[in-house]
């Protein structure tokens, strides 16, 4: 027994700290991993310091199915073998100053599904070798700033499922080593200026499924390495030009499901890997609206490397806004023509460049809605049974693209070509006629 090396240990019934079981554990110096797990029914309510005292070189410790509540000062320190602690679901609801402190080698410690509510600054102190922190599916709402600022080897950080809220600039500061970040499912809203600007190698970012409706220009800045970037399923309406600027090696970039109208030429055009084979952007979910800015669209579908990326541009769709425009009126925008994508006068596009170099910064404000006009003409109803219907496009340098209807006896019906996508004329053609034979029947009406 005394050359033991893994102990497991199962408690099914009440155990207080001076039950005898905790002394027989002073013989097995030579233990190396120490597991500990109590029934639901009877959970351990305290962590056994003093034996672990008496177990010099242990290396790795699991305390699970407990109810530890509160953990003290130095509840676990001072161990110099000590690589991984792993307290998972223990019910633990706060941490102490000191809790985890001055222990040389450890490099993993997890604290998922318990029930933290702060994180509090020297909670976390002198693990220099700490390099994964787990504290996912908590309670945690607020992060004490200079919290993790003794981690300075931290490589990981899981804060996932929590209810956060907000971030500071010095709520991750001191993470100069941290490559992933994970803050999905939260209740943050705002990203602000330089927030993750404490951990300079960050490569991947997790931000999906929050509440984030805003993001300000410089959120991202100080992330040279960043190349994943998650945004979907957010509340996003808009994106600041050159919002990914501090981050210019983004290489996926997912911000589907969100509730953007509009995403302009400098959102990629910062991005050195956008005509890489390397580089992916998921949009799928945005309800875009249909004008200059998306011409950039267009021509990256042409060049780009990637398929991925080349497949999502020529899925993309907009909407027309105005008379012509129904609730389901979604058009792709590769179908489009850069003569139909102009925008009204208020809106003063910027000259683009070829995708192969750098994509010009296009207006960043823009009204919601575009002024269309629609006019109808020989509305008589006898000679409207017998008349094609004709569309012209014709675009005017004030106004969005207008759709002038034409009805007449002797004129022959044009429809632009068709595709395999459908265009503008197959898009709109069954609401035009549908309009024009409202206007008739007023006006058969009115003539009754």
């Amino acid at each position: 027994m005394d050359e033991a090396t893994d102990i497991s240990c199962y408690i099914f019934g009440p155990v207080d700290r001076n039950n005898e079981l905790w002394k027989s554990f002073s013989r097995q110096s030579r233990v190396t991993t120490f597991m500990l797990t109590s029934r639901p029914s009877d959970p351990l309510q305290f962590v056994p310091m003093e034996t672990l005292a008496r177990i010099p070189l242990v290396e790795e410790i699991y305390i699970k199915e407990s109810s530890l509540g509160i953990l003290e000062k130095n509840s676990f320190a001072y161990k110099d073998h000590l690589r991984t602690i792993i307290l998972e679901r223990n019910e633990i609801t706060g941490l102490r100053k000191y809790t985890f402190s001055n222990l040389s080698v450890l490099t993993k410690l997890s604290l998922s599904e318990n029930y933290i509510q702060e994180l509090k600054k020297m909670a976390f102190y002198h693990l220099q070798r700490l390099t994964f922190l787990f504290l996912d599916r908590n309670n945690i709402t607020w992060i004490e700033d200079d919290a993790f600022v003794h981690l300075p080897n931290l490589s990981e950080l899981e804060l996932w499922d929590n209810n956060i809220r907000q971030l500071t600039p010095k709520s991750l500061a001191g993470l100069k080593s941290l490559r992933r970040l994970d803050l999905y499912k939260n209740h943050i809203t705002i990203l602000g200026d330089r927030i993750f600007h404490g951990t300079p190698r960050l490569q991947e970012l997790d931000l999906k499924h929050n509440y984030i409706s805003q993001i300000t220009p410089h959120a991202f800045d100080g992330l040279p390495l960043l190349s994943t970037l998650y945004l979907n399923h957010n509340l996003l309406k808009e994106l600041p030009d050159h919002v990914f600027l501090g981050a210019p090696n983004l290489r996926y970039l997912e911000l589907s499901d969100n509730h953007l109208r509009i995403i302009q030429a400098s959102i990629i055009g910062d991005l050195k890997n956008a005509l890489t084979e390397h580089f992916v952007l998921y949009f799928k979910g945005n309800k875009l609206q249909c004008d200059c800015r998306l011409t950039w669209i267009k021509r990256y579908a042409e060049t780009a490397k990637n398929h991925l990326f080349q497949q999502e541009l020529q899925n993309i769709k907009c909407q027309f806004q105005g008379i012509i425009s129904m609730k389901n009126d979604l058009i792709t925008v590769t179908n489009l023509t850069e003569e139909i994508l102009k925008c009204p006068k208020h809106i003063t596009t910027s000259t683009t460049t070829t995708p192969s170099t750098t994509i010009t910064e296009q207006p960043s404000k823009l009204k919601e809605t575009t002024q269309k006009q629609s006019s109808f003409l020989n509305d008589d109803p006898k000679e409207s049974k017998q008349s094609k219907l004709a569309y012209q496009k014709t675009p005017h340098k004030d106004h969005a693209p207008e759709i002038e209807i034409k009805t007449s006896s002797k004129s022959k019906s044009h429809v632009a070509p068709n595709d395999e996508d459908g265009n503008l004329a197959s898009a709109v053609l069954p609401q035009l006629m549908l309009q024009i034979n409202t206007v008739l029947l007023i006006c058969l009406l009115w003539l009754y």
